[in-house]
C-alpha cells in the first residue's frame, strides 16, 4: 500500500489589467492559505519603473484571511507609461507571499473607464456659506487628533434614511481604507470607486454635488483644518510618482487648488493641531511631513515604513515606522514620540511585530503591535501604565475611547462567510477588562464584522456592524437600542466609519456609503446643538433631565407622551446654571417636552431610550 501525502500550500496569484483609456488598472489577487496562524493580514501593493520602487498602497483585513480574491483599482491623471507591479502578502506568521506582475503580462482592454472631462467643477447652486469655523465638524479621523471617536455632542436614535451611494464601491475593491471628512454642511468623500481620483464635496441632507476636482490618483483621505479654511486630501502616488502631486490643501466650500505637495501616497488621514497639520506617506522610504496652513513646511522625518495615522496629545506627536529599509516586513514596528513643533524624538518603543492604530487618551498613547498585547504608555514618557492580554495579537481593530473607558472588537470568521464579534470594555486607568458582549449576524449567516465606533454625548456607543447598528451605554453591555443597515453582500466594514456631523449619522462598508438623520432630540426649528438649553440624560435608572438655565427665573415643565397624553409636569423657581430634575419611571418611547420660562415657550423631542430588562 502506497501512503499518499497531502500537504496544504500557501499560495498568492496576481494579475493586472490596463483600461484602454490608459488611466485606470485592475490589480486582482487570489489568496489561499491553510490555517488562520498563516493567513494574510494586509497586502501591499508596489510599482517598479526605471529601478525605482513605489509602495501605491497597502490593504488590511480585520483578521487572517486564509482565502479571498481582492481587486486594487488604481486610477491615474497620468496615462500609464509602462513598469512591473507587485503585489506582497504580510502573513500572520510572520512571513511574506508574493506575487510578481511583468509588464509584458498586463493586459490591455475596455474596463468602462470614463475620463472625467473637468478638472474642476462647481455647483454655483449648492455653494455653502463660509461665516467661521464650523464647531460640530468631523475634521479627521477619529474626529479629534487623537482618534477617540469621541463627539462631544448629543446624538440619539432613531435614524431616518437619507441618501445611500451606491456607486461607493463594491465587494472586494478596497474603497474600505478610505476616510472622509464633514463640516458646513458638507461631506468631504471621493466620488466612487470608478473615479476613485475625484474629490467631491457633498450635501450632507441630499448627496448631491456641490463641487469635485479631479486629482492625481485614488483620494484616500480628506481632514478639515481647525478654522475651517482648508480642506487637505491625501491620494496615491499616479502612473508617473517621480512628479504626482500626493497631498492637496484646497478651498472647502469651492474646491480650488490652494496648494499640493509631491509626497508619494498619503493614504491615512492627516491630523490637524493648531494651525499645523501632519500626513504620513506610504513609500520606501515613508515620511512624517509637518506643514503651516500656508503649506510652509515645519519639519519632515523619515520613518521607513509609514503604518497608519499619526496621533496626538499635549504637544506630542506619535507616529510609527521601521528602523532600516533592510527587510521591512521582518522588522518589528517603533512607535515614535516627538515635540510637536520641531519634531525632535522625545522617545520610542518598539513592539513585536506590525504597530497599526495609535490612539492618545487621558495622558497615554495606547496600540498593539501585531504579537503583543494592547499597551498604554504615558504619552509624555513612554513608561509603561498597563497592558491586557485580551486585545487579540493578531488583531489590527483599532481601540476608541471616551468616558474612562477603552473599546474594541475583534471579529470571528466561522467557514470563511459567517462573521461575528466580540466587544470589549476596559477601565483607561487600569486597563482591567471590565466587560465584553458578543455581537451575532442580525439577519441570515453573515453580519460583519466592525472597526471603528462612534461615542456620543450621555455616554451612547454606537457601534456598525455591516448588517446593524446597535446603541449601547458606556458603562453595559446591554443593547439600548438596534437598527438594521441596508442588506448587503460586503464583507469587510470600513476602518473610518462611523462620522457623526451634527444629527447626521455617516456609516460605508466596501458596497455602499449610507447617511442618516439622526435625533437631536429639538423639534423647536432652532440649532439644536448651539440652542439646546434643556435635554435628557440616559442613567442606569429613572431619566434625569438637565436645565441649563441661562438666568435665575420660574420655569413650567411638561411631559407628553407622542399620543399627546400629560405623562409628567413640575413648575419650579431656578437659580442661574445647571439643575438636574428626575423624571418618573416611563417605558422607553418618544416624548414631547413642553416649556414655558418666562414667557419663552417652546417644545423639544426627546428619546427615552431604558436599558432592557428596567
Amino acid at each position: 500500500m502506497q501512503l499518499v501525502v497531502i500537504s496544504l500550500l500557501s499560495f498568492i496569484a496576481a494579475n493586472a489589467t490596463l483600461d484602454k483609456s490608459g488611466h485606470m488598472m485592475y490589480v486582482e489577487y487570489s489568496i489561499s492559505e491553510p490555517t488562520k496562524d498563516q493567513g494574510v493580514v494586509y497586502v501591499d501593493i508596489l510599482f517598479h519603473y526605471k529601478g525605482e520602487t513605489y509602495k501605491v498602497a497597502r490593504h488590511r483585513y480585520p483578521e487572517p484571511i486564509t482565502s479571498i480574491v481582492d481587486t486594487f483599482p488604481w486610477v491615474s491623471k497620468d496615462k500609464w507609461e509602462g513598469g512591473d507591479l507587485e503585489v506582497v502578502a504580510r502573513k500572520a506568521d510572520g512571513g511574506v507571499e508574493r506575487s510578481y506582475i511583468s509588464e509584458s503580462s498586463i493586459e490591455v482592454r475596455d474596463l468602462g473607464y470614463q475620463l472625467p472631462k473637468f478638472e474642476h467643477e462647481v455647483n454655483n447652486a449648492l455653494v455653502k456659506v463660509n461665516n467661521g469655523p464650523d464647531p460640530y465638524a468631523w475634521r479627521m479621523l477619529g474626529y479629534d487628533p487623537g482618534h477617540t471617536g469621541y463627539y462631544p455632542f448629543h446624538l440619539y436614535p432613531p435614524l431616518e434614511l437619507k441618501w445611500i451611494l451606491r456607486d461607493w464601491g463594491h465587494p472586494g475593491c478596497w474603497i474600505t481604507d478610505v476616510s472622509g471628512a464633514a463640516g458646513h454642511e458638507m461631506l468631504f468623500i471621493p466620488k466612487s470607486v470608478r473615479q476613485w481620483n475625484i474629490i467631491t464635496a457633498r450635501d450632507i441632507e441630499t448627496g448631491e454635488i456641490i463641487w469635485q476636482r479631479y486629482v492625481t490618483a485614488n483620494a484616500w483621505t480628506s481632514a478639515l483644518s481647525l478654522d475651517d479654511s482648508t480642506l487637505f486630501v491625501g491620494t496615491s502616488i499616479g502612473f508617473t510618482p517621480w512628479q504626482d502631486t500626493t497631498f492637496y490643501a484646497l478651498d472647502p466650500f469651492t474646491g480650488e487648488l490652494k496648494w499640493g505637495k509631491v509626497f508619494k501616497t498619503v493614504e491615512y488621514s492627516p491630523i490637524v493641531v493648531e494651525s499645523l497639520v501632519y500626513a504620513p506617506s506610504l513609500g520606501l522610504p515613508a515620511k512624517l511631513g509637518c506643514w503651516n496652513y500656508r503649506g510652509d513646511s515645519i519639519w519632515t522625518v523619515i520613518s521607513w515604513m509609514s503604518d497608519g495615522a499619526p496621533a496626538y496629545d499635549d504637544g506630542v506627536v506619535f507616529h510609527t515606522g521601521k528602523d532600516t529599509l533592510h527587510n521591512i516586513y521582518e522588522i518589528d514596528s517603533t512607535v515614535y514620540a516627538r515635540a510637536y513643533l520641531t519634531g525632535e524624538l522625545i522617545w520610542d518603543f518598539t513592539g513585536s511585530g506590525w504597530i497599526f492604530n495609535l490612539m492618545a487618551y487621558e495622558g497615554k498613547i495606547v496600540f498593539s503591535p501585531f504579537f503583543d498585547p494592547l499597551y498604554a504608555l504615558n504619552s509624555q514618557t513612554g513608561d509603561m501604565i498597563w497592558s491586557n492580554w485580551d486585545y487579540p495579537a493578531t488583531n489590527s481593530t483599532p481601540p476608541n475611547a471616551g468616558y474612562g473607558h477603552i473599546y474594541f472588537s475583534y471579529g470571528y470568521f466561522i467557514n470563511d462567510t459567517t462573521i461575528y464579534s466580540e466587544f470589549y470594555s476596559l477601565d483607561a486607568s487600569s486597563g482591567i477588562t471590565l466587560w465584553d458582549t458578543l455581537f451575532l449576524p442580525a439577519t441570515g449567516t453573515h453580519g460583519g464584522t466592525h472597526t471603528r465606533i462612534l461615542i456620543s454625548r450621555d455616554s451612547l456607543l454606537w457601534i456598525a456592524k455591516n448588517d446593524a447598528l446597535y446603541i449601547l451605554k458606556a458603562g453595559s453591555p446591554t443593547v439600548l437600542y438596534s437598527s438594521l443597515f441596508p442588506s448587503s453582500l460586503a464583507l469587510f466594514a470600513s476602518w473610518n466609519f462611523p462620522m457623526a456631523y451634527k444629527n447626521y449619522f455617516i456609516y460605508a462598508h466596501e458596497d455602499f456609503l449610507v447617511v442618516y438623520r439622526a435625533d437631536t432630540v429639538d423639534t423647536s426649528g432652532q440649532d439644536t446643538l448651539t440652542d439646546f438649553q434643556v435635554y435628557l440624560l440616559y442613567t442606569d435608572g429613572d431619566p434625569v433631565l438637565r436645565l441649563n438655565m441661562p438666568d435665575e427665573g420660574q420655569i413650567n415643565l411638561k411631559l407628553f407622551s407622542i399620543a399627546g397624553r400629560e405623562v409628567w409636569e413640575k413648575q419650579a423657581y431656578f437659580e442661574k446654571g445647571s439643575h438636574f430634575i428626575n423624571l418618573p419611571s416611563l417605558p422607553s418611547g418618544v416624548y414631547i417636552l413642553f416649556y414655558d420660562f418666562e414667557g419663552d415657550i417652546g417644545t423639544k423631542k426627546m428619546l427615552l431610550l431604558r436599558q432592557r430588562g428596567k
